[in-house]
Order: structure tokens, then C-alpha cells, then sequence
């Protein structure tokens, strides 16, 4: 008996912290997203966006897109890319971030569309997947940032990092179920468990 107890114990103390941290949402830091024109630079993306645990909903958005002007040959006009800010506060949201075809999961996308003067649209496409943890890379040339039908400007590399968000030190934490009814069920066998390795204690002394 007293070895079930000591593994249910056990058990315990590995799953106990685990229920606690669950639920986490991920930010996702953009790293050295570079754009291009025509194989021409052409500016870069910066910023962050912010997923569930699951990553499945996108919950923020705050990724700036760089001016650029881009000079093909010398007997051409520039090509000028304006400035522009991507939010959820001010876009429309046309992510898939949990879409599948006969239960295959798609790749991840963010995109968003937004109006400043003509639509622009900002598509990020993760061919390999968001992982929840480390680099996921972004998918060249079919993810970028388009102002209007012919200012399309491509990535041409760059990737995301991803970090887990802690809670606020100074916001108790509110228990998930889950971590109640860890909580519950370990409790009486901890105590238990514990109780007899007390009193063997008092008798050697």
C-alpha cells in the first residue's frame, strides 16, 4: 500500500507544476525579416504577435513594415513603399492558424488586411509550423506585405522566436481547473504518504 502511495506521490510532484503552467500565451518576436522588390531590397518587418497555449488564436498583433524606395535600373522610376503598421485594433483578421485538409494540418498564417488609402495586406506564412518554442522560419517569397497590385513586396528571409508570456508577479495567479483537481486528488496522498515516515522518525529518536 505504502508503495502506491509513493508513486501516486510521486506522480504528484511531477504533474502538480505541469497543470500550473499548462496555459501560457506565446509571443512571437520577429528576427532579421528582411523584404524584397524584384531582388531588390526593399525594407523589412518588425514587431511581435501574440498566440494562445495552443496556438490556434491569434490574440495581438504589433508588426511595422518599413518605407522603402526601390530603384530597379536607372532609366526607371523608383518604386516607393510606404510605412505601415499592422494591429488587430486596425486590420482584419484572415488568419489560419488551426486550418487542415482531410485531417493534414495546413501551414500557419498570419494575415491581416487593413485600409490606408488602398488595402494592404501582411501574410506570413510558417510552411514548417509555429513551434511553440525556438526559431520557426517564415516561408520566402509567398509570405510578404502587398500596399496595392503591383507594390508587392516578398520576404526574403527571417524567422520568428518564440517566448512563453509568465504571469505578472503582482496579479495572483487564478488555479485552472486542472491544477484543482491535481491538487485534490494529490493532497490525501501526499499527506498519507508522509504521515507514516513521521512517526518512524519519532520511534528511532
Amino acid at each position: 500500500m505504502r508503495l502506491i502511495l509513493g508513486l501516486a506521490a510521486a506522480v504528484c510532484l511531477i504533474t502538480g507544476p505541469a497543470a500550473e503552467r499548462a496555459s501560457a500565451d506565446i509571443v512571437y518576436a520577429l528576427k532579421n525579416v528582411r523584404l524584397e522588390y524584384l531582388g531588390k531590397g526593399a525594407g523589412a518587418l518588425t514587431g511581435s504577435f501574440v498566440t494562445n497555449d495552443a496556438r490556434t488564436q491569434l490574440l495581438e498583433v504589433n508588426v511595422a513594415a518599413s518605407g522603402a524606395t526601390v530603384t530597379l535600373a536607372s532609366w526607371l522610376p523608383s518604386v516607393t513603399f510606404a510605412a505601415a503598421a499592422y494591429s488587430l485594433d486596425n486590420s482584419t483578421d484572415h488568419s489560419n492558424l488551426n486550418g487542415s485538409i482531410l485531417g493534414l494540418p495546413l501551414p500557419k498564417t498570419l494575415s491581416l488586411a487593413q485600409r490606408h488609402g488602398e488595402t494592404s495586406t501582411l501574410s506570413l506564412i510558417f510552411a514548417l509550423g509555429l513551434a511553440a518554442t525556438g526559431e520557426s522560419s517564415i516561408a520566402p517569397i509567398v509570405s510578404g506585405e502587398s500596399q496595392s497590385l503591383l507594390l508587392t513586396r516578398t520576404v526574403a528571409s527571417g524567422s520568428v522566436v518564440a517566448r512563453r508570456l509568465e504571469s505578472s508577479p503582482s496579479v495572483a495567479a487564478v488555479p485552472e481547473p486542472s491544477a484543482l483537481a491535481v491538487a485534490a486528488i494529490c493532497a490525501p496522498a501526499l499527506l498519507i504518504y508522509a504521515r507514516p515516515r513521521r512517526r518512524k522518525a519519532t520511534a528511532a529518536a
